[in-house]
Order: structure tokens, then sequence, then C-alpha cells
């Protein structure tokens, strides 16, 4: 009882005496803001260059593929190598891939780019979500988890207000991507500093094609992880359709020049939304509550979109948009404590391998169907609409998967055990 008792006084401080996750820590949130800023510039560059709602559909759409065809065997690559040097090398190229950014004018090429770019994410997410429990140990996991997500989440805001200021002073997005191959530079110093103990990478010896099918196995048989891939694909389909119905709704209520403003401004309201929501389920730190953030969460998210649809005024706008940053909180910290604890070490590169290019599928979806149907359909329709289908799927997929009481069932045997003990 007396180390049960240990674990809940576990608090954020503790953290400092991690150099291991300091340096990582510090090198993602550097490289984050570069990344958030430069989700600002790409969209408006395109936008600009073609004017065309398919055209920005369509490049969201290209940097879906390497998730479908290369993240499915990423996490195989990645358990059987060193993550450490997999994440530095991937930070290096992406400062080549800015630099280039920075330089051409050509959409063809912007578009090889983005590939080339979420390449190189597809690598480094599962990764990253490897090895983050290895910089933290078990006790300070979800301290850790909630730090990095909320600083990122604040990050969120600043990224796209900063970039706001630097369109407005460099007269245009370019110069962001000289920002953001900056940002990788720091990350991959800092990261190039980690070091992990020798039991925390593996090699594998089992053959390719088992080790790639082991991680949609697992998904396959362990049920609460099968149940929040559902969330999650649930919660893609506003994901992927935010950046670009945010920035059509700003300019078709706005116009062009003020419309550019007010979408950084919509961005940085739904990241603040987030960053206060999980600040507030850090502060509760309750793993028996996590299925009401989870379920509810993406409930009143999927209604906010809805309502959305009445009103072309900007405060209220922001009001929305920022409850529903608020609501998505509930899928990102308590999902992705879940995935720790349930997931093996030794698969977890496979496993998130396999949940990522899922994700990016219907990603990819939704990219091509907003792109397509933006066309000749108001955006402020189309949040309607995503808002009665996420309203509708959630309520059905819980119920056929039984969800509520898969998580509640799992909460109320741990909290036994404790008792128990």
């Amino acid at each position: 009882m007396k180390n049960n008792s240990v674990q809940t006084k576990a608090k954020f401080k503790d953290l400092m005496s991690h150099k291991n996750y300091l340096l990582f820590f510090t090198g993602q949130a550097i490289s984050q803001l570069g990344d958030k800023m430069t989700l600002i510039a790409v969209p408006l560059l395109i936008y600009h260059l073609t004017n065309s709602p398919i055209q920005l559909g369509m490049a969201f759409l290209i940097e879906s593929l390497p998730w479908i065809f290369l993240g499915p065997i990423a996490g195989t690559i990645i358990d059987r190598f060193n993550p450490i040097r997999i994440l530095v090398l991937v930070d290096v190229v992406r400062v080549l891939l800015c630099l280039t950014l920075f330089m051409t004018d050509s959409i063809v090429m912007i578009y090889a780019i983005g590939l080339l770019s979420q390449t190189c994410s597809c690598i480094f997410a599962p990764a990253r979500s490897a090895i983050f429990p290895d910089l933290t140990g078990k006790k300070l996991f979800n301290k850790g988890l909630t730090l990095s997500l909320t600083t990122g989440q604040l990050i969120d805001v600043l990224g796209p207000s900063i970039a706001t200021l630097c369109i407005s002073i460099f007269h245009g997005p370019r110069f962001i991507f000289v920002i953001d191959a900056v940002t990788f530079t720091i990350s991959a110093v800092l990261t190039s500093l980690i070091v992990l103990q020798q039991a925390s990478i593996q090699k594998q010896n089992s053959s390719f094609q088992s080790r790639f099918k082991e991680g949609y196995r697992f998904i396959n048989k362990n049920k609460k992880v099968k149940f929040l891939l559902i969330i999650g694909l649930i919660r893609t389909i506003a994901t992927s359709a935010i950046p670009i119905l945010l920035l059509l709704q700003a300019k078709y209520i706005f116009g062009n020049e003020l419309g550019d403003r007010y979408y950084g401004f919509l961005v940085s309201a739904v990241a603040f939304g987030i960053v206060t929501g999980s600040w507030i389920i850090g502060i509760i730190d309750r793993n028996t509550l996590r299925k009401n953030y989870i379920i509810f969460g993406i409930m009143v998210q999927s209604i906010i979109y809805a309502i959305i649809y009445y009103t072309d005024n900007i405060e209220i706008l922001l009001g929305l948009f920022f409850l529903s940053g608020v609501a998505t909180s509930g899928t990102l910290t308590p999902v992705s404590s879940f995935y720790a604890e349930y997931i093996p070490r030794e698969i977890r590169g496979r496993v998130f391998s396999a949940i990522n290019s899922i994700l990016q599928i219907m990603g990819m979806i939704v990219y091509f169907t907003i792109g397509f149907f933006a066309e000749f359909i108001q955006p402020n329709k189309l949040l309607l609409g995503i808002g009665c289908l996420m309203t509708v799927s959630i309520l059905l997929m819980t119920w056929i998967f039984k969800g509520w009481s898969l998580l509640r069932n799992d909460e109320e045997n741990k909290s036994k055990k404790i008792v128990a003990n």
C-alpha cells in the first residue's frame, strides 16, 4: 500500500531529475514551435498559389501516403535499431526539406517536399512513442506525458500567433520555413545527447514478415486497444477536416486578407482549448475518469462542430473552437496513457506504426472527400455534416464494441488490485 501511495504523490518537479526526459522535452518543444508555424504557412502558400480547395486537399492527401505504405513497416525497422539515432537522422533530413521549401515556387515541388516530410514523420512518430516511457520510468510516465502534451499544446497556441506575425513582417509565409529548419537543427543536437540503457533497445530475431504482422495481430486481439483505435478513427475525421475547413471558413466569412489573420486566431483558439483541457486533466489526475474524458470529449467536440454552422461571429467562433479544443484534450493524454500501459515495450514500435497507418488511411479519405465537396459546398455546412457524422459514429461504435463497459471494467479491476495490496 505504501508504494501505491508514493506513486500517487509523483509531481511534475520530479521530472527535473531525469536528464534524458529534459533533453527530449526541450528539443521537441522547440521543434514543435517550428512545426506549428509551418502548419499555418504551408496551407496559405498552397492556397495563394492555386486558389483551389481541391489542390489544398490534394496536398494533405499526398502527405498521408507515406503513412499508408511506409508506416506499417516503420515500427518493424525501429524495433531493430537504436531509436535515438533514427530520431536524429530524421531531424537532419527535415532541416534540408525545410530549406528546400523556402526556395521553391513550384506546387509540384511543394507536394514532393510534403511527401518526403511525412515520410520522415511516419518514422519519427513511432520511434518517439516507443522511447518515451523509458525517458521517465513508469512512476512518472503520466506526469511526463501530460507535461509534454500540455507544453506542445501551449506551443500550438503560440505557433499560429507567431506565424501570423511573421507573415505580416515578411509579407508572406516563406520565411517561416527557415525558422522551422533552425528548430529541427536544435532538436537533432539535443536528442543526440540522450543515452538510454542498452536493455531498452532490443533486437528481434524473428522474420520481417512475422514482425510486420505482429502489430496488427496485437490490435486485433486486444479489445481495449481496438476500441481506442475506433475512437482515434472518429477523432481523425475532425483532425483531418479542420485544417482545410478552418482556412476556407475564415476566407468565406472574412475575405482573403482578413481571413488569413483570423485563420491563425481560430487555430490558436483550438490549441488553447486543448491546453486548458489537458491542464484540467493533469490537475484531476484520476485514471478512473479516463473513460469519461474519452467518450464524452469526442461527443462534445462533434456537437460543437454542428453548432458552428449557425454563426459567423468571430467572437462566438473563437469561443466554440476553444471549447472544441477542450473536448479534444479528452482523447489525447487519456488515450496515450492507455496505450502505454497495455502495449508491451518490445512491440511498441510495430503497434504504434500499425495504429498510425490506419489513422492516416482514414485521414487520406477525409482529405479527399473534404477537398472535393468544398468546391461546391460552403465550409460551415461541411462542419455541420462532420459534427453529425461524429455524433452518430461515437454513439454507434460505443454501443457495438461495448466500449463504456470495456474501459470501466478495466479501471475497476485496477482499483480492486490497489485496494487488495
